[in-house]
């Protein structure tokens, strides 16, 4: 099955347990968002 994708930017505004993290838009919506299994398998890690 085929997916349309959407990308957009934001800022992640806090971290939350496995490996979630709330993100604020630049359309200013907040939304849950989490790592993909790919990266989460390679243990890829953010900056601060």
């Amino acid at each position: 099955m085929k997916c349309d994708i959407i990308e957009m930017e934001g800022v992640v505004l806090e971290s939350l347990p496995n490996a979630m993290f709330k993100v604020k838009l630049d359309n200013r919506f907040q939304v849950l968002e989490y790592i993909s299994g790919k990266i989460r398998k390679n243990q890829i890690k953010s900056r601060n």
